[in-house]
């Protein structure tokens, strides 16, 4: 008996075996249908015939040596079995059911045939290949073949002849490898993978260590009619594009756009039979093409499917050298690469039916309900009915239904714009469909509530002071005021700055400790028309420095009790002592609008200096005047955590003080001391905290019980421990739980999200009142699932940042969507379907450290700059100013 080594195409099948042990993923299946009466006796001759002529059908498979050989068996006759089936709906399960039985692979045949009748005495048969042995080809001649037998044996005019052997494409390949022609091909490949890129996925779900390996997998088809196939086929002949390089455009667009990858690869099986006898040959010829897409969203769509052409022609010149031998060649470089990608798009036009015979039958392949890579695309044209079929293999774990669902509804909206605008380009194409649009424009971005668009802060507050004069409004340690107390010291402070030549639009420092004070300071600034800029006593001084010079603030409200920083010129008004008293303290009654600047705030800035951001009037009452993410009481408490110059403590002065809530103020030492803090929450009532989520978290962990005399509870700057969130919940289950998500430049709060507790992931929630959210990737909405950066807008978008006009005309934008301005947040997320928005991380290279943000690219460029660093590991540390600091341990130990 003659032993033969495994052809490279049958390698592939062969590891794939191994590695999806004791599973049909090899299994191919066909469902040949004769239409009329069958005479089974002579059509299981036929198939016999077709075993005993094609010695590819009886290849057998053993491992030596830890390797594998392969051998042919002898012919023998095979009784093959025989299924009734009520009715025709009955073929497609049953084939579904035939398909899914493995094949024990070693030393035993590697093919099944199973046949079908009918109650009219119509049927046929089912085949199962093992892809050791054949291909999607082979399976449309073993069809033909059967066909002709039948036919011939049934007029007596058959006579037995063996078919080409696969045992000459053996040897072909083995002559190949030793040819000039196998050296060009390594080098053309070598040259296409000099760089390897990112390996595309469109699956939204994050890879999980698993005890098990799945391939359990799934399939969609859709069809396409004959009007959309004739539309399509108009346009490949007027622009001299194939079928084929017209869909793989079209999905490779797909693909681009959802995984923001203009560098990646799609897999695509190449026929491999190069001459006329391996054509006629059965056997396992196909291989998978790795085709590299480079694409350019400036060029046009017609001119990217040319490009593909081009590129797929080389491909198909240099297909002899296999798929298996290129990624060896790759590890043997790097060893860590799995693979080069995890979509496969093929186009089947196997012609399965021989019109040269009288037999009417017609033929389907069946899937095996398995799939080695993600997303599998199969592009169906076999019975020359002028029709195509779609079929998508997608593995469970990875895809979903809908996804598919969804890809596909895209995949024809693509198809839409093209043919109606010949000469789109790329970068103007959407993958959104028309009815997702409406859903995100209409449905998750209805948020509009009317509100009293021509009042202000000041007119808010002084409304609180005519109703609740004498309710308490703000408390710190022993000291405390009522509304009315509150309005008429910052009347009495307001025009101790208007004799300071504060003027309207003018900019007021506020540089004071946790105090009755600070929120004084504030509501006085702004009834004199002014805004004002909050100061932290940490800032280190050439911080402090760089934000009074960059906003050139008309006085700076301080106390002659703190150590002052400041080393710049500016006018203090000491507030240590009460010299303000003498002042009138009835309301000044000048005119300010609700577009005015309200505050100043600035960014820690990822690099270079912070930003400040303007914010006005409007931004804050959408926020804290007319929430829907909170029910308020008539009689809520809440209090002041964070620091004046972290904008979360905006909702939490001007959200109880508008509404006549009393807000207490705590030091930092106090919520930082558990015992104390827990006590303070349930002897003070408090019904509204906010925490930011680095605490949120400790204490969530360390006493989860202190929450539980809250009625909402607040977080928001970072991932919220699930943890956390549960023993949250053990000890406070009425406990509502908001996160919430905003940037400074969105006033504060954009999205929030009421947390149930069992999510997966914790979304950030959806647009909060008179807000809207966009998806945005390449200037174009999303789709539903599909990751792109968050742009925020509505009533809370700020002016824009002081003395850095090109930054906000960068920043700051028309919305393209609706009306208003738009701010491009820099955050990646998805909407989820019920129109949240999960939060992904940053579409830039930055990452976070103690509240700073700070970008990558400056270290590594740092790190390319000097040689020494060029191996050297980065390491960011902060120190006690709040500064960051890029500690750089070299190979050799030492630290730079």
């Amino acid at each position: 008996m003659n032993y033969y080594n495994l052809t490279n195409p049958q390698k592939s099948i062969w590891l794939t075996e191994k590695f999806y042990q004791s599973t049909s993923i090899n299994t191919i299946c066909g469902c040949f249908h004769i239409n009329n009466t069958v005479n089974f006796d002579i059509l299981k001759k036929a198939i016999n015939e077709v075993i005993k002529t094609n010695d590819a059908m009886r290849l057998m498979v053993s491992s030596k040596n830890n390797d594998c050989i392969q051998y042919i068996s002898d012919y023998v006759h095979f009784d093959i079995e025989m299924v009734d089936l009520p009715t025709e709906k009955d073929i497609e399960k049953t084939a579904l059911k035939f398909a899914n039985i493995p094949f024990f692979s070693e030393n035993q045949f590697l093919f099944k045939f199973l046949l079908f009748k009918l109650p009219n005495n119509s049927g046929g048969f089912f085949v199962n290949v093992h892809h050791l042995i054949g291909d999607s080809w082979s399976l449309g001649l073993i069809a033909k073949e059967v066909a002709r037998i039948y036919s011939e044996l049934l007029s007596g005019t058959y006579q037995s002849q063996l078919q080409p052997s696969y045992t000459n494409y053996i040897k072909a390949e083995n002559d190949y490898k030793n040819s000039d022609k196998y050296i060009k091909d390594k080098a053309y490949w070598d040259e296409v993978f000099k760089t390897i890129p990112e390996i595309a996925s469109i699956s939204s779900t994050p890879d999980k260590q698993k005890s098990e390996i799945s391939c359990k997998g799934n399939r969609k088809k859709f069809m396409f009619d004959k009007d959309e196939l004739a539309n399509i086929k108009a346009f490949c002949d007027k622009y001299r594009i194939s079928i084929y390089n017209f869909f793989m455009a079209v999905y490779a667009l797909y693909v681009s756009r959802v995984t923001s990858l203009d560098d990646f690869v799609i897999g695509t099986p190449v026929l491999n039979r190069t001459n006329f006898e391996q054509k006629h040959t059965m056997g396992m010829f196909i291989s998978i093409a790795p085709l590299r897409i480079n694409l350019n969203s400036e060029n046009s769509f017609v001119d990217f499917a040319k490009k593909i052409a081009v590129d797929t022609t080389s491909i198909f010149r240099h297909q002899k050298y296999s798929y298996q031998s290129i990624i060896e060649d790759i590890r043997k470089k790097d060893a860590s690469i799995p693979t080069l990608y995890n979509i496969v798009l093929s186009y089947q036009i196997t012609k399965a039916v021989e019109e040269s015979n009288n037999i009417n039958y017609t033929t389907d392949w069946i899937f095996n309900g398995n799939s080695g890579d993600e997303l599998e695309i199969h592009l169906f044209d076999l019975n020359d009915e002028n029709s195509m079929t779609i079929a998508y293999d997608y593995k469970q774990d990875k895809l979903t239904e809908t996804e598919i669902d969804n890809l596909h509804n895209r995949v024809l909206a693509i198809i839409n714009q093209v043919i109606t605008d010949n000469n789109i380009l790329l970068k103007d194409l959407e993958i959104i469909t028309p009815e997702e649009k409406h859903k995100i424009l209409c449905d998750f971005n209805n948020t509009f509530v009317d509100y009293p668009r021509d009042k202000t802060i000041v007119d808010l507050f002084e409304d609180q002071v005519q109703k609740n004069p004498d309710n308490i409004a703000v408390i710190f340690e022993n000291q405390q005021l009522t509304y009315k107390e509150l309005n008429e010291k910052a009347n009495q402070l307001a025009r101790v700055l208007l004799q300071n030549n504060v003027k309207p639009g003018d900019v007021v420092g506020i540089y004071l400790n946790k105090s009755l004070e600070v929120v004084t300071s504030m509501f006085a600034i702004l009834k004199a028309g002014a805004s004002f800029l909050p100061l932290d006593l940490d800032y280190p001084e050439d911080r402090l420095n760089y934000i009074i010079t960059n906003s050139s603030p008309k006085v700076i409200l301080s106390s002659k009790n703190i150590n002052c920083n400041i080393g710049v010129p500016t006018i203090l008004v000491d507030l240590s002592e009460d010299f303000y008293k003498t002042q009138n303290s009835t309301n000044l009654g000048l005119t300010i609008s609700p577009e005015d600047l309200m505050y100043i705030m600035y960014t820690s800035g990822s690099t270079g200096n912070p930003k400040g951001v303007m914010v006005k009037h409007k931004n804050i009452i959408r926020l804290a005047a007319f929430p829907n993410f909170i029910e308020f009481s008539k009689e809520e408490v809440m209090v002041q955590t964070g620091t004046i110059v972290f904008d979360a403590c905006i909702f939490e002065i001007f959200g109880s003080l508008l509404h006549g809530f009393k807000l207490y103020i705590l030091k930092k030492e106090n919520i930082l001391d558990i015992p104390y803090f827990t006590k303070f929450l349930k002897e003070k009532n408090v019904s509204i905290l906010f925490l930011t989520t680095g605490l949120f978290n400790q204490l969530g962990i360390q006493n989860p019980s202190m929450f539980s005399n809250l009625k909402y509870l607040l977080t928001g700057g970072d991932v919220i421990s699930k943890a956390s969130i549960q023993k949250i919940r053990n000890c406070a289950p009425n406990l509502k739980i908001i996160n919430c998500y905003g940037p400074t430049e969105n006033g504060s709060y954009s999205t929030c999200y009421h947390v149930i507790g069992n999510e997966e992931i914790i979304p950030i929630g959806k647009p909060i009142t008179n807000s809207t959210a966009y998806v945005v990737s390449n200037n174009l909405l999303c789709p539903i699932g599909v990751p792109g950066e968050l742009w925020v807008g509505g009533d809370g978008i700020a002016r824009g940042y002081i003395n850095n006009e090109d930054l906000t005309k960068e920043q700051f934008i028309e919305n393209p969507f609706g009306e208003g301005m738009i701010y491009k947040t820099g955050d990646l997320v998805k909407w989820l379907p019920d129109g949240n928005i999960a939060f992904l991380g940053r579409i830039d290279n930055q990452v976070k450290v103690r509240g700073f943000r700070i970008e990558l690219s400056e270290i590594q460029n740092k790190m390319l700059e000097l040689p020494e660093l060029k191996e050297a590991v980065a390491i960011v540390v902060t120190n006690n100013d709040n500064k960051y600091i890029i500690a750089y341990y070299t190979t050799n130990g030492e630290i730079s």
